[in-house]
């Protein structure tokens, strides 16, 4: 992976994270279900691993209709509130 790669999924999973919050803030217990619909457990999104990876979600329960729930952790609030101030 380039380096141009790497810095656009990081970009690209800090407008998610925005996303994500939004939803797991609605939800009312700091989940969100994640996914595209079509994966088992998320595994395959390069910007839910990356979000992992960062310690900004990490998965809860397994895996249902393609989605799976994740909860959004300190530095995934963080990482969303910082974006939105941008």
């Amino acid at each position: 992976m380039t380096k141009g790669e790497e810095e656009f999924i990081d970009q690209m999973t800090r407008k998610h994270m925005t996303r994500w919050a939004e939803m797991a803030a609605k939800n009312g217990d700091g989940t969100a279900p994640l996914g595209d619909g079509s994966m088992k457990d998320g595994g395959d999104d390069p910007f839910i691993q990356h979000a992992v990876a960062k310690k900004w979600i990490s998965p809860v329960g397994g895996p249902c209709t393609g989605y799976r729930t994740f909860k959004i952790l300190s530095g995934g609030w963080d990482t969303a509130a910082r974006f939105l101030k941008r």
